[in-house]
């Protein structure tokens, strides 16, 4: 895949999915920093600290990122699609969008160890990081992170989290 300069995020979001994406992301911009790279995203979500790091990284590179929803991103998931090149956030129509943030204990990867105080720090970071890519109040997207609030791929685009709605990967730029 990465001589096509995509990169796969398939299954729960925890360290090892997030130092990979992030590993072959740095790899494709050292390769070539002009040339854009395409993240595929469907993934539950998980490891909040792990989504952060690589949506950052995301946000980062060099080169454009496209990203594409393809199944599912839900929370910390859902930040990572959010945090492509804006106007290169892409959704296919049947997908499952979830503001819903899950705690790293429920991923089936190994659970991550904080302290009690961590958690509710790094939701409060992963909802900022939704409100700004989204252009919405940081209290509106927790009250709808909260609920778990879950979005058609059209509602993503209205909420801000994705630009387009494609109806293959051939569409995306």
């Amino acid at each position: 895949m990465l001589a096509i300069r995509t990169i796969l995020l398939n299954g729960p979001l925890d360290e090892a999915a997030a130092e990979s994406a992030g590993a072959q992301l740095r790899a494709l911009q050292e390769l070539d920093a002009l040339t854009p790279v395409r993240l595929c995203v469907s993934s539950p979500g998980g490891d909040l600290a792990a989504g952060l790091g690589l949506a950052q990284a995301v946000r980062d590179a060099a080169c454009p990122v496209s990203t594409l929803c393809m199944g599912q991103a839900r929370g910390v998931a859902l930040l990572v699609t959010a945090s492509g090149a804006p106007g290169r956030r892409y959704s296919l129509p049947h997908t499952y969008l979830s503001l819903e943030l899950v705690p790293p204990s429920t991923s089936t990867a190994a659970p991550v160890r904080l302290d009690a105080a961590a958690l509710p720090r790094l939701r409060e970071l992963v909802v900022g990081e939704l409100a700004e890519r989204s252009g919405r109040p940081a209290e509106a997207v927790g009250e709808d992170a909260a609920a778990g609030r879950v979005l058609t791929p059209e509602e993503a685009v209205a909420y801000g989290l994705v630009d387009r709605v494609v109806t293959s990967a051939s569409e995306i730029r």
